[in-house]
């Protein structure tokens, strides 16, 4: 019973983003004991993507002198696998919310309020996620 969260969707996104997360540790790893000024770059770039924004994270890398290719590849990478984070951890939460619980009324009442708006109303969903 306590091991079947592994064998969901959200399980094995955990998982894959666990593992995409021990590459990252271990290739900065690495550039730790080849490359000291790549491997800040690469640990400043993954604070700025998961905290700041991609654009910080884009302008570090080529500010260090990265080519476009190293540049899109790592800033992709930060962002799948802080994405599948926040997704396993959004749909975990989600799903645990009992039908007709207080998370379900306080999600209808923030769907309420947002629509409201009317720069919202006008986009819908995406100016929930985007303009609210």
């Amino acid at each position: 019973m306590k091991n079947q969260i592994f064998k969901t969707t959200q399980g094995k996104l955990l998982i894959i983003s666990i593992c995409m997360a021990l590459v990252l540790v271990g290739a900065i790893g690495f550039y730790l004991a080849t490359d000291a000024a790549l491997a800040k770059t690469l640990i400043l770039t993954f604070f700025a993507n998961t905290f700041g924004g991609r654009s910080v994270g884009i302008g570090l890398c080529i500010l260090q002198g990265l080519t476009a290719f190293p540049t899109i590849f790592y800033n992709l990478y930060l962002e799948v696998m802080v994405v599948l984070f926040t997704l396993r951890r959004f749909c975990v939460d989600k799903d645990q919310l009992p039908a007709g619980g207080m998370g379900n009324l306080a999600m209808e009442r923030v769907t309420e309020t947002a629509l409201k708006k009317h720069k919202i109303e006008r986009f819908g969903w995406f100016g929930i996620f985007c303009l609210s």
